[in-house]
């Protein structure tokens, strides 16, 4: 190893660190993955992209690993792979991994996965939807080492990160991004495509699948004499009697052990006199009967008191950082911001989708044009086979014009079988050559912005 001054390092090794490390703990603004939540997303779509394939955490951790040349090491995909298959509330709300066993719970936080060889792993349907396969074969694949890697990117049709929400923090950035309602997010897309107006996304209330608490956004004022808005997570509390109160729901930032130090400090300064813990952890509920003195509700007369008092109200800040599709951290201002730099790039890929089905499926019209008139060639006896050497049957495909010569090759037509060569198949390759024709047409007539809408329609009813 060179030695290097602290000026050089500084200067070179310091920032290409930050670079990599940003990488791995922000992620990116288009598909809303960090590094390597892509590598298991590729891994999965790759090799077990069917929801009903279990595979063992453990295994799976070392498949990605392989496939992508991960250099974190094993035990680092484990931990990502328990993350991305937490459903607990507070987690994911929609999983992009189906997990199968102990993946965590609520009631004892995060890092509560069973160990990775006791559970399963297998992508989620939801994962599918999300990541369509065209799209998928237009984000090209990364060379590392001179293996095939997963793309800088994938294009799903929502905004990922605005699904299950995204926090970390790396060199001199952090993110904190909390879900909203899927069905506030496409109904802003789809009026911002139909140039309709709609709600400002600044509003949407973050949202976690199972909270029985609120969340609301309250307007504050700044040191300088501005207002500004935030948002406040609440848990649930009412009065039972004169002399007790029922706690049923924390805000999600905390889980048992974290809330019941708070209680047992009440207790301690003499702000209520004990309570009763009926928490179950199978259920992952919060059920606590507080007794309180006579005095307590002289002193604190309503909801907003108490809720002050127990500690149930957290303040959900955002640092709206991501990477963009050129690696670099952006800073976005607000949600807005964020979802209508999502929707630009995400047209744009339609376009090139388009293209892409256009090209696939005039290629097979021209696969199935030709397949059909070496059937009807060869029931015709107009393309001579019998007796005959395959350089003269080549010689005769080559003399048709009509005929497509797939790959500089001709095998994909000798290669048929002679029971498909019959009048049924003809019919079946006719029929076929219009249904692509009417997906070209409908192609053509469909605008980036129909796409867009069609595929949040079908997606709603996932999520929904």
């Amino acid at each position: 190893m060179n030695d290097a001054t602290l000026s050089e390092f500084f200067a070179n090794d310091y920032p290409a660190f930050g670079s990599y490390d940003a990488l791995r703990k922000i992620c990116s603004s288009i598909d809303g993955l960090k590094l390597s939540q892509r590598k298991a997303i590729y891994t999965l779509l790759k090799k077990y992209s069917n929801p009903s394939t279990e595979t063992k955490t453990a295994r799976l951790a070392s498949s990605i690993a392989e496939t992508t040349e991960y250099i974190q090491g094993e035990a680092s995909l484990c931990g990502v792979l328990d993350s991305m298959a937490a459903s607990y509330c507070g987690s994911n709300n929609f999983p992009l991994i189906t997990g199968h066993g102990n993946f965590g719970s609520r009631f004892a936080g995060p890092g509560s996965a069973a160990a990775p060889r006791y559970t399963y792993c297998s992508i989620s349907p939801i994962t599918l939807k999300l990541f369509n396969e065209d799209d998928n074969t237009l984000c090209k694949s990364q060379i590392f080492e001179g293996t095939e890697i997963e793309p800088r990117f994938f294009m799903p049709i929502y905004p990922v990160v605005l699904l299950n929400g995204c926090d970390g923090i790396t060199t001199g950035w952090k993110i904190q991004v909390f879900p909203r309602k899927p069905a506030d997010v496409i109904k802003y897309i789809k009026s911002k495509l139909q140039n309709k107006k709609c709600e400002n996304p600044d509003n949407f209330i973050p949202y976690f699948k199972g909270f029985k608490g609120t969340t609301i956004q309250q307007e504050v004022e700044l040191p300088d004499g501005t207002k500004n808005f935030i948002f406040v997570n609440r848990g649930v509390i009412e009065k039972i009697s004169g002399t007790s109160l029922h706690i049923s729901e924390l805000p999600v930032t905390y889980n048992y052990s974290s809330y019941i130090s708070i209680l047992d400090k009440l207790v301690e300064n003499g702000t209520i006199n004990k309570y009763d813990d009926k928490s179950d952890p199978k259920s992952d509920t919060f059920d606590f009967t507080v007794s309180v003195p006579r005095t307590f509700f002289t002193k604190y007369t309503d909801e907003s008191d108490w809720i002050q008092v127990f500690k149930l109200s957290k303040i959900l800040n955002e640092q709206l950082n991501c990477i963009d599709k050129d690696n670099r951290v952006v800073e976005f201002n607000n949600i807005k911001e964020m979802l209508d730099s999502f929707i630009e790039i995400r047209l744009s890929y339609y376009g090139l989708r388009r293209q892409y089905l256009l090209d696939k499926f005039g290629q097979q019209i021209l696969i199935n044009k030709s397949k059909w008139i070496w059937c009807k060639g060869i029931i015709d006896e107009t393309i001579k086979i019998k007796n005959t050497p395959k350089d003269k049957v080549i010689s005769q495909l080559e003399y048709n014009k009509d005929i497509y010569k797939k790959d500089d090759s001709y095998s994909y037509l000798l290669n048929m079988p002679l029971t498909s060569i019959t009048k049924e198949k003809m019919d079946e390759l006719k029929n076929s050559i219009e249904e692509l024709q009417n997906k070209i047409n409908d192609l053509k007539a469909t605008s980036d912005s129909d796409f867009m809408v069609a595929d949040l329609d079908s997606l709603h009813n996932v999520l929904s």
